[in-house]
Formats: structure tokens, sequence, C-alpha cells
């Protein structure tokens, strides 16, 4: 059990986020339980935890800042997979905080967390795992936690409290990519940039990756510039205003029919945060078939994932469009 100075671990997390300048937190824990602490963080209580993750997802993609959710429970961890997935694949920042936050309340439930391999979990669907064992780690966890969830690709991070300190996070590829420091690709660029030259009939294919790296106003100088075509996957759809002649739509089988049509007999297609999911391509050989094609995105195992590509270029889109 971690052990308590002057504050509870409840008061220590809350102070944490307030100091890191967190505004706003999701749980599914009584009211009184929380807001009675000296904090100026709100506080919303959901009535199930997979509800309370959806809903920090909806904020850290209204806000751009990570969504923040706290779960007490063993059973908070299994209802929150579908929630923390679904941030995974669409690269949501999240800080999921699990574990032990208050010792004498929840002293009855410290068996099932124990029983419950809550890393191995969720390692699949999280960007790394922080652990830690004290109360004076606490702070200084949530402050790493906030940092990885949002640089490099965005993603779920999972904190969890634990009186085992011998136990360590497992890293995966994730978190070694989430590092990963912007490198230079001019080689690359400059191939790119021979490829749309020499194109006949490029069409520019912009997912929500556009979006989370805030290279929009970016992306529309572009196409200002070149004339050339942009459809969208669902996730992309706002980086273009809808009114511009050259936004042809969303693609895929919910897709408009200019934009199918467009993909599909294009001899270039410059894909640029994208994932390429099924619903988008259809048929894998029968996704623009003809066409040379380019992918542009900052996590390197979504290149050549799904769809196989000509050139790749691993890093931010705004690096890509500043060329």
């Amino acid at each position: 059990m971690i052990r308590l100075k002057e504050f509870s671990n409840v008061e220590v997390c809350l102070h944490s986020l307030d100091s890191l300048g967190v505004t706003c937190f999701f749980g599914c824990e009584d009211q009184e339980f929380l807001l009675t602490k000296d904090s100026n963080i709100r506080y919303v209580r959901m009535q199930h935890e997979q509800a309370a993750v959806h809903a920090a997802d909806g904020f850290a993609r209204a806000t751009g800042k990570p969504g923040v959710i706290l779960l007490t429970t063993a059973s908070g961890i299994t209802n929150s997979i579908t929630g923390i997935a679904t941030a995974y694949s669409d690269s949501v920042p999240l800080v999921i905080i699990t574990g032990q936050i208050q010792n004498n309340l929840l002293h009855s439930n410290q068996e099932a967390f124990h029983e419950l391999n809550t890393s191995g979990l969720t390692m699949a669907i999280t960007k790394h795992t922080l652990k830690i064992s004290t109360i004076e780690g606490i702070r200084d966890a949530l402050k790493n936690a906030l940092t990885i969830a949002t640089n490099g690709r965005p993603g779920p991070v999972l904190l969890e409290l634990t009186s085992h300190p011998d136990m360590h996070a497992p890293q995966n590829q994730s978190l070694v990519r989430s590092q990963t420091k912007r490198q230079s690709h001019e080689h690359s660029v400059k191939m790119a940039k021979c490829l749309i030259e020499s194109a006949k009939k490029p069409v520019i294919f912009i997912g929500g990756g556009v979006i989370a790296s805030g290279a929009s106003d970016f992306l529309r100088e572009v196409v200002q510039h070149t004339r050339i075509p942009v459809v969208s996957s669902f996730l992309g759809i706002g980086s273009m205003e809808a009114k511009n002649p050259l936004y042809l739509g969303m693609l895929g089988m919910h897709g408009t029919f200019a934009a199918n049509k467009a993909v599909h007999h294009c001899d270039l297609l410059i894909s640029i945060g994208v994932r390429f999911s099924d619903r988008v391509t259809g048929r894998i050989s029968g996704f623009s078939p003809a066409s040379k094609k380019i992918h542009v995105d900052i996590d390197p195992a979504e290149i050549n994932k799904i769809i196989h590509v000509d050139l790749p270029i691993v890093g931010m889109q705004k690096s890509f469009y500043f060329h």
C-alpha cells in the first residue's frame, strides 16, 4: 500500500494535475469524494468507466489537450478498454490514472488490482505504461505521462499506482517511436517534389494526422498554390473548407462519388496523416490501382502497414509542407 505523509494520494493527484495545467478530468467516483478537496480542477463524474474514457476522448479532440481519467477499481480497467482502444486508433492523447488512489476507502479493492495484469491488458492499446509506488513520485509521473501522451503521435498513456516498487513498466515500440526526434528527410522530400511535378492527375488524401499536427493551414496554402484536388478520411474532415472547389469530400464506402472516382483514376496519391482503414480502401487490390503513392506520417509503423507505398516520409506533416 502507498504510504501517506501529509496528504492522501487523491490530494496529491489533484494538486499535481492542477499545477501541471490540467483543468478537467473524468471518472466515476462520488463527487463528494473529490470536490471537497482544495483544487480548482473541474471533475466530471460519469456513471460508467467506458463513458468516462469516451468523454475524456471527446475533451481531448475538442481542446487539443490530454484527456485525464481516474479509474479506481479493477472492473474500471476492463470497462475502459474500448475507449482506450478508440483513442489509440485515432491518435487521441489520454492519461489514464489507475490503482490505489485513496488508501482507506479502497483498501478492500487492492487485491483485485494485484490479480489483474493492467499493463498486460492495455499494452497493445497504449503508448506507454508508467508505474509508481511512492506518493512522492506522483507529480513527476503525471508530468511524464502528459508529455508522452502529446509528443510525437498522440495516444493514451497509463499511469498505474502500485505497491510493488520492483515492477518496471513495459516499454513497447510505440514509446520508442514517440521519443524519436524529428529528422531531416530532404532527399525524400525532393523525390516527392519530382513525383508531384511530373504527375498529371495527382490527388491529396488527408487524415486525422493533419488536424492533430496543426497542419491544416499549411495544407490549404499548398492546395491553393498547387491546385491539387483533396479528399479526406472521416477524421480528416475539417482540414479543408467544405466550400473549396478543390475539396472533393470524404473517401471510402461512405464517401462521395467524386472523391472515390478521383482516387481510383489518379496517377499520384499523396496521403498525409492517414491509416488506410478498410472503410476507406475497400478491396486492397482495387484501391487506386494505377497510382504511385506517397505516404507522410509521424508513425513509421503506419507506413506500408496496409497499402504499399512508393515513397514513405516519416515525420510531422508540417515539416513536409514547409518544403
